[in-house]
């Protein structure tokens, strides 16, 4: 299942493409009271993310609201099983968070289920400790683009194993019409390039991070479409083949 924040933005043909990711109603799972659990947790997520992300602003020397206008509407959450498996294998494949500004991940299987691995500067894979009452806080693709690096998107994976397992991310949603240039220069003069990373990490696709598109939003359709190809191909014909194959 995926969640939107917001389900009441009304996508008008003269709009960019991606401005059809934007509200849209949920379909919400058919148990008793799931819609407003649902609805609570990401209102309680999205305000204690906001207040994390300012504590990394004054943590960079910059002042407290510095990122506040970056942050959009699109904020997301999912709800995930990945089932079990005899042998271990790719439950999902390396990548870095494409969805949101930071992602703040729940993991809600017991203790002793694992699977979540993420990529060192070595470029070693690192397991995850699934601890009780805590989130494994994630940053993004374009927190990255906006620091110059100084702070790497997280690249992360899952591996599948003896049990089935359940996450529940949720996405700080970046503001759409985000470009390359306005987030490079943004903060030009704070920051200085920081290039350094692992064989293994170069080799992740991130499309934006990569400059192959300059609007934020773009580059997020792109991911939708490519991880969901059947809807992609139904609703983006227009665009498809182009994003399978850049």
């Amino acid at each position: 299942f995926e969640f939107g924040r917001i389900e009441s933005v009304q996508w008008m043909p003269d709009s960019p493409l991606y401005e059809m990711l934007n509200g849209g109603p949920n379909r919400y799972p058919p148990i008793p009271g799931a819609r407003q659990i649902i609805q609570e947790y990401m209102e309680a997520v999205s305000k204690a993310a906001t207040k994390f992300v300012r504590l990394v602003a004054m943590a960079l020397e910059l002042s407290e609201h510095a990122f506040d206008q970056y942050v959009g509407y699109q904020d997301r959450l999912k709800i995930v099983r990945y089932p079990a498996s005899e042998t271990a294998g790719q439950g999902l494949g390396p990548h870095k968070d494409s969805s949101g500004w930071w992602t703040f991940l729940l993991q809600a299987s017991p203790p002793h289920v694992n699977g979540l691995q993420v990529l060192n500067k070595a470029g070693q894979w690192i397991d995850v400790p699934n601890k009780p009452g805590t989130f494994v806080v994630n940053i993004g693709q374009a927190f990255e683009v906006l620091t110059h690096g100084a702070c790497k998107a997280t690249i992360h994976r899952v591996v599948s194993g003896g049990a089935e397992r359940y996450s529940v991310p949720f996405f700080l949603g970046v503001k759409p019409d985000l470009t390359r240039r306005e987030a490079l220069t943004a903060f030009a003069d704070h920051f200085e390039e920081q290039s350094d990373e692992s064989v293994e990490g170069s080799q992740v696709d991130s499309s934006w991070l990569r400059g192959k598109y300059d609007v934020w939003g773009e580059a997020q359709l792109r991911t939708k479409i490519r991880s969901h190809r059947n809807v992609g191909k139904k609703f983006y014909p227009e665009v498809y083949e182009q994003y399978l194959n850049d």
